[in-house]
């Protein structure tokens, strides 16, 4: 991802760390044990669940530390998923180091060195689980919404690349050109809105590539959702009749095949 997406950002998804990630640690060490019951953790007297208790505690008051400074400075703090990726990496290691300094004085003996790598193994190992996975959940939520929002929201920008109007896909009736200028039209409840900005038609065809409008005139674009018939008149030889008041739009002839064959 080119920039962290917003939701990263929010207050709600620190506390997610936060409280989670130390929760889950707790479950996946007291329940599973992943790598057995180790004397450097049970002290030779038999303080394995206190231990890990502690051990929670410290990455709990590390991750409110950490997540607190992040939601202060969040707006100059990764500009992409990476460079969270890299905060995450920082976190487990200050987190690693503290929790090693508590088996040292703990214990009373063995290296300090020692007792990092027991860390590294209990604390950097396990939090990847839940670090990932409360990753993972955001960037799948994260990118349900960016692809809910491009589908129904169309933008559109004048000549300048200012956004001046924002309409969803399915109200768009069409999009009339008129030299420097395009109107779209598009309904509101029971009512035919229209729009004009100072743009042309090129600058937009992008624009109506991508959310499916079509070309039907050289100075019309039309949603082909709305269009109920393709008819031939003796005013307007070829023409799309669409599904809101009765509204007629022009269909140039080469077009009026392609659009029989797609309708």
């Amino acid at each position: 991802m080119k920039t962290l997406p917003e939701i990263f950002r929010k207050y709600p998804t620190q506390l997610w760390y936060v409280v989670l990630t130390p929760v889950m640690f707790f479950i996946i060490m007291g329940v599973y044990r992943p790598f057995g019951n180790p004397e450097a953790l049970n002290m030779g007297r038999s303080l394995f669940v206190f231990n890990v208790t502690i051990m929670m505690c410290i990455m709990l008051v590390f991750l409110i530390i950490s997540r607190s400074i992040f939601y202060a400075l969040r707006k100059y703090l990764c500009n992409n998923l990476w460079q969270f990726i890299g905060w995450i990496i920082v976190e487990l290691a200050g987190m690693t180091f503290f929790v090693a300094l508590y088996l040292t004085l703990m214990s009373g003996e063995g290296s300090y060195f020692f007792n990092l790598a027991i860390s590294l193994q209990y604390t950097f190992l396990i939090l990847i689980v839940p670090y990932g996975g409360i990753t993972a959940v955001f960037v799948i939520i994260s990118l349900n919404t960016s692809n809910v929002r491009e589908i129904e929201s169309v933008k559109f920008t004048d000549k300048n690349g200012q956004v001046k109007i924002v309409v969803l896909k399915d109200a768009i009736l069409y999009i009339k050109a008129n030299e420097n200028y395009i109107t779209v039209f598009y309904t509101e409840g029971n009512v035919v809105k229209d729009y004009t900005l100072r743009t042309s038609m090129l600058a937009i065809t992008p624009i109506a590539d991508r959310f499916g409008l079509f070309r039907c005139h050289k100075s019309y674009f039309v949603n082909p959702s709305h269009i109920i018939a393709l008819r031939k008149d003796v005013n307007e030889p070829y023409a799309a009749e669409l599904d809101f008041s009765g509204i007629v739009v022009p269909v140039s002839r080469n077009k009026y095949h392609h659009m029989s064959k797609i309708l």
